[in-house]
C-alpha cells in the first residue's frame, strides 16, 4: 500500500521524471579568448538561454535548432541568432547591428559540452 501511495504521489509532483525541462552545456568559444558560459535549452517553453540571455527557439530541426533576439534602441537595430547543432555541440553566434545604411555584423563558434551534474 505504502509503494502504491509512494509512487501515486510521484506521478502527481512528477517526481521520478525530469527534474528540470531545460538541459544544460557549458560552452566556450573556439579560440579561447573568451570566458566559458552556459548554454540552457528548455524546448517545452521554445527558449534557449545564452549566459543567462533569452533567445527564441524560431526553428527546431533534427540536427540544429535555431533562436533569435532582436530589439530596438533609439535608432539601432540589434539582432542576434544562434544556431546550435544537436549532433556535434556547436553553436553559431551571428549578430548584426543596424544603425540606418550602417551594419556591423559578428560571427563566433563555441563548442558546447553538456554539463554533468
Amino acid at each position: 500500500m505504502r509503494l502504491i501511495i509512494l509512487i501515486s504521489s510521484m506521478l502527481i509532483f512528477g517526481i521520478g521524471a525530469s527534474f528540470s525541462n531545460e538541459t544544460i552545456f557549458i560552452c566556450k568559444n573556439n579560440d579561447g579568448t573568451e570566458k566559458e558560459f552556459e548554454l540552457k535549452i528548455n524546448l517545452n517553453k521554445k527558449l534557449l538561454y545564452r549566459a543567462g540571455a533569452p533567445y527564441n527557439i524560431v526553428e527546431q530541426l533534427e540536427n540544429e535548432l535555431i533562436a533569435k533576439s532582436s530589439n530596438k534602441i533609439g535608432t539601432v537595430s540589434y539582432e542576434t541568432t544562434l544556431t546550435f547543432n544537436r549532433l556535434s555541440g556547436n553553436l553559431k553566434y551571428q549578430s548584426y547591428k543596424m544603425d540606418g545604411s550602417k551594419v556591423e555584423k559578428d560571427n563566433v563558434n563555441y563548442f558546447c559540452k553538456k554539463r554533468l551534474i
